[in-house]
C-alpha cells in the first residue's frame, strides 16, 4: 500500500494550472464570446424598435420570446 502511494504522481498546483497558455487562452475566449453576446443583445433592442416603428409593446413581445429562447426557458415554435 506504502509503494502505491509513492508511485502515483503528485497533482499540479492551482498556480501552474492557472497559468498554462490553454487556460489563458481559453478565458480571453470565452470573454470575446461574452462581449459578442452583450454587442448583441444591446443591438438587438434597437433594431426591434426601428422594426416595429417604435411600438414597444410588439418590440417587447419579440425581445421577450428571444430571450427565453436563449436561455432556454421555454421552446419558440
Amino acid at each position: 500500500m506504502n509503494a502505491a502511494a509513492e508511485s502515483a504522481p503528485a497533482a499540479p498546483s492551482l498556480r501552474s494550472c492557472l497559468c498554462k497558455p490553454v487556460f489563458i487562452t481559453h478565458v480571453i475566449w470565452l470573454c470575446l464570446l461574452q462581449l459578442r453576446f452583450f454587442f448583441f443583445i444591446g443591438t438587438l433592442n434597437q433594431y426591434l424598435n426601428r422594426l416595429f416603428k417604435e411600438d414597444a409593446q410588439q418590440g417587447g413581445f419579440y425581445r421577450h420570446r428571444g430571450c427565453r429562447f436563449i436561455y432556454k426557458l421555454d421552446p419558440v415554435p
